[in-house]
């Protein structure tokens, strides 16, 4: 109780202080309204030790009122109702003293921290205004790269009060040269004992005053007394900032939050700052420290007009208030910089400054385009729509995948770039379907598809060709669509890369490690191989894999499918939506649903824009629906439903979990024994069990490891121990596959003996000693002592490999009486050993040249090498020991 009270405490401190904030009409200075109590000089503070004695008589004062409560209470003879009534009492009189703790430690907070030092405290008087607005300037660029907007709001007030001062003590000088004066006129010709008056009035006044620096002379102080009634220095009244720092003020503003309006004024500044100039660009390669040159000329050079909108655009971005905001600050980004021919010349530089500030300016536009279709016909609104996405694709088709952007991991800027032209085409299916498509023209509709074809090839490298190159081809096959599962013998090669790519995105929105971009044919083994990420949220096992789809991504392939019936009423039904709620109750979704829900709020889930690809590709068959929908001829109107269903149907499957059309693409794993071969050796956690018995065929489900803090993790050993009756039980993963029996050691010695019995004997001769197993021995207890000795856990992890290798060169002596429980140590220890790097070395020997060479030992030699390779993630080595 005592920490949530000084918690709340606290809180409510920091409410005070921000609601006394308040700024000016002009949008600078920033003032605090006086209240009594709040001054320091004027209210004594409690010690430490005076407080925690109030509190504590506090806290014992409220027990004692809760004690004589509760026995009057129980020695009352109430009924339910009666019982309910001094319930809400009780409650109410905790509600009142926990009011009253919180007060008592708010007034005390207050009083120790001067809320008014921060802008009434005068600064010292130290440099002149510029160099105070440089190093403002600096820190408030700072501030907002960190995210620290309270501090850069701090930081441009003590500047604005700092100038406010300098104004003031300008003021002061002029009122005591004049004062000088009149006593000189005053007192006639006796000037020195004037000068001596006036002198000796003022250094007493000086040392009377606490905080005076009147004698501090600075460079500007001239220029100020004799420029004073310029407007330059009358702004310092109002503590004016300039322009740059009133911009970087109005971002710390919008970054903080609840001043918009003030900001939004103050933004109207960045029409004053300069405009760059083209200048020689620099080699960086010949800077001797690169990252200080850039750091130098990011934080202190002049502070230019597009590098102000770009810092602009970046925080309305981080803070989620672009769109809110984008109709208000777009006509800021109005300049010549915007047009597409500024990328016609690659400048060292320039170009790609040009192009993040197009792909900004192309943002805002976007969102104030979907923010005035309420106000303005749909025609219009889509036209501008389409107009934004043809300049990106031609202004950006080069940056989209460039030297730094591959195929299978496009960069930040492809990544913006894939969600700017997705959310255009999504505003202008989702206006389509609202509408219904009536104002639509059929010249409008090919323009329409001609631009999202066009998209399609540029992202995906997917020609679709025209409906007209298919009729004269003769390719169309016209399709009666008569019941589920649909056949796929429609499909051609380019359709069939679409449903490809729209299960590929599929995937990458569900697997945090896995990239719905990549050129290659899928691979079962390279998806299954992610469980063990961050999330892994792919139903593998069954007629076909399923996973979560975003909601928006849900509620418009419904929606789709309505258009679908519109255009064929022959189809058999589908409820998409039923269906989706009986999917949505499954025990593999909800065990997974809540973790893609958060992750995907934070985009700490297709981070590489797979959602945006597969809006994208979802807006393709609206537009190819619509299409169809608009065209008289069957032929055309056929190729239309084609390219629409080649999105539609491996979606659908793949979010309802329902085998909709008879395809590959999609198709989940009946038989566990395909992958689970893999299993064995990708699991990081597999222990050998000599005891262990064998267990019942069951699919294993992909695990997905949750993200742990030391909080959660402690809830989870506690109610793993009440479970458990007060025992934490370590669980160890154990191969399961229909394939293998569980076959103890024993049962494996046994019948080893058997086997060489004979044969270890026909090869010893009597002269042969026990030398080399007393040496092989000895190997195993001297790095057994050095792993006893080891204190730190590099040292431990390297230790560990040396006590696996000594106990392989065991198990090959011939004298070994249980090599497979040698074998089994080893491959404990190598897992105690570090990963990768060259921990493969001590377990690689000379395999035999054939067959006949490879006596049994050898054989179960590899087999443990294998092992151990295993176990320290040398997954293909392994692999290719035990094939051989």
């Amino acid at each position: 109780q005592e920490k949530d009270v000084e918690e709340g405490a606290k809180s409510d401190m920091k409410s005070n202080i921000n609601g006394d904030s308040r700024v000016k009409e002009s949008g600078i200075g920033c003032e605090k309204s006086s209240r009594p109590g709040n001054n320091i000089a004027e209210t004594k503070v409690d010690s430490d030790s005076v407080f925690m004695q109030k509190k504590n008589a506090l806290f014992e004062k409220n027990r004692a009122e809760l004690e004589n409560f509760d026995f009057s209470t129980a020695n009352l003879n109430l009924d339910s109702k009666g019982l309910a009534a001094r319930k809400s009492e009780r409650d109410q009189l905790l509600k009142q003293q926990r009011l009253a703790i919180v007060s008592f430690i708010g007034n005390h907070q207050l009083q120790k921290c001067d809320i008014n030092s921060i802008t009434e405290a005068s600064l010292p008087v130290s440099a002149s205004c510029g160099v105070v607005c440089d190093i403002a300037g600096q820190l408030l660029r700072h501030c907002l790269d960190l995210a620290l907007f309270k501090g850069g709001r701090l930081a441009a007030e003590a500047t604005a009060s700092y100038l406010k001062k300098r104004y003031f003590r300008s003021q002061q000088r002029k009122e005591s040269l004049e004062r000088c004066w009149d006593r000189i006129e005053a007192k006639g010709k006796d000037i020195f004992r004037t000068f001596q008056q006036s002198h000796d009035e003022l250094q007493s006044r000086t040392d009377n005053e606490e905080n005076s620096d009147n004698d501090v002379i600075l460079s500007d102080d001239d220029e100020i007394d004799n420029r004073g009634d310029e407007p330059l220095v009358l702004s310092l009244k109002n503590g004016v900032l300039p322009p740059d720092l009133k911009f970087l003020y109005a971002l710390s503003l919008l970054g903080e939050g609840g001043n918009d309006f003030a900001a939004l004024k103050m933004l109207s500044s960045v029409n004053d700052l300069g405009i760059e100039c083209h200048m020689r660009p620099v080699d960086i390669d010949l800077v001797p420290d690169k990252s200080w040159f850039l750091f130098q000329s990011t934080t202190t050079g002049e502070l230019q007009r597009r590098d102000a909108l770009l810092l602009l655009s970046d925080i309305l971005r981080s803070k989620g208030i672009e769109e809110s905001l984008a109709k208000k600050v777009l006509p800021f980004f109005d300049h010549p910089s915007s047009d597409v021919s500024c990328f016609e010349e690659k400048e060292t530089g320039e170009w790609e400054k040009n192009s993040h500030f197009f792909l900004a300016h192309s943002r805002l536009k976007l969102y104030s385009v979907i923010s005035d279709s309420e106000y303005k016909p749909l025609s219009e609104s889509i036209e501008s729509a389409l107009s934004i996405i043809n300049n990106i694709a031609q202004a950006h088709q080069e940056l989209l995948w460039g030297e730094s952007s591959s195929a299978s991991h496009p960069n930040p800027t492809s990544v913006l770039i894939i969600e700017i032209i997705s959310k255009a085409f999504s505003f202008i299916s989702g206006m389509m379907l609202k509408s219904k498509g009536g104002f639509l023209r059929m010249d409008f509709m090919e323009k329409l598809t001609r631009s999202v074809n066009n998209v399609v090839r540029i992202i995906f490298d997917i020609r679709l060709p025209s409906a007209e190159s298919i009729i004269r081809e003769n390719q169309i096959v016209l399709e009666s669509w008569a019941t589920f599962p649909f056949l796929s013998h429609w499909q051609d090669t380019i359709t069939a890369r679409i449903s490809d790519r729209c299960f590929l995105l599929c995937a990458g929105i569900n697997v945090v490690l896995f990239s719905g971009w990549g050129n290659e044919d899928f691979n079962l083994e390279t998806l299954y191989s992610k469980r063990g990420s961050a999330f892994f949220g792919v139903k593998v096992f069954g007629p076909q894999m399923a996973g979560h789809l975003p909601p928006h991504s849900e509620t418009l392939i419904s929606t789709l499918w309505r258009k679908v019936y519109d255009i064929i009423p022959s189809m058999p039904p589908l409820n998409f939506d039923n269906s989706l709620r009986e999917v949505k109750k499954s025990q593999w979704y909800i065990e997974t649903a809540g973790k893609f829900n958060d992750l995907s709020e934070r985009r700490q889930i297709a981070t590489l824009g797979e959602d945006f690809g597969l809006d994208l590709l979802l807006s393709l068959a609206a537009i190819n629906l619509f299409s169809a929908s608009a065209e008289a001829a069957p032929l055309k109107k056929d190729i239309f439903v084609r390219n629409a269903m080649s999105v539609i149907l491996p979606v659908t499957q793949f979010c309802l979990d329902t085998k909709v059309w008879e395809s590959s693409i999609g198709r989940g794993v009946e038989a566990e024994e395909t992958v689970r071969a893999w299993d064995y050796y990708i699991n990081e956690r597999a222990t050998l069990d000599e005891n262990a018995e064998s267990p019942q065929h069951s699919v294993t489900k992909p695990r997905s490891k949750p993200i742990f803090t030391s909080v959660t993790t402690a809830a989870l050993r506690s109610s793993m121990i009440n479970n458990k009756g007060g025992v934490l039980l370590q669980k160890t993963w154990k191969p399961n596959s229909s394939k293998v029996a569980r076959v103890p050691i024993s049962l494996l010695m046994n019948e080893w003996k058997l086997e060489q019995s004979g044969q270890k004997n026909s090869k010893l001769s009597p002269c042969d000693s026990l030398l080399p197993s007393r040496v092989s021995m000895k190997k195993v207890d001297f790095a057994m002592k050095q792993l006893r000795s080891c204190l730190t856990v590099q040292a431990l992890q390297k230790a560990s490999i040396k006590v696996a290798s000594a106990l392989l060169e065991i198990a090959a002596d011939p004298f070994c009486n249980n090599p497979f429980l040698c074998l089994s140590h080893a491959t404990i220890f190598a897992g105690h050993g570090p990963r990768g790097g060259n921990s493969d070395e001590p377990f690689k020997r000379k395999l035999p040249n054939s067959e006949e060479e490879c006596t049994p030992l050898e054989a179960l030699l590899i087999l443990g090498r294998a092992d151990c390779l295993r176990a320290v993630a040398f997954t293909d080595e392994a692999i290719f020991l035990c094939s051989y």
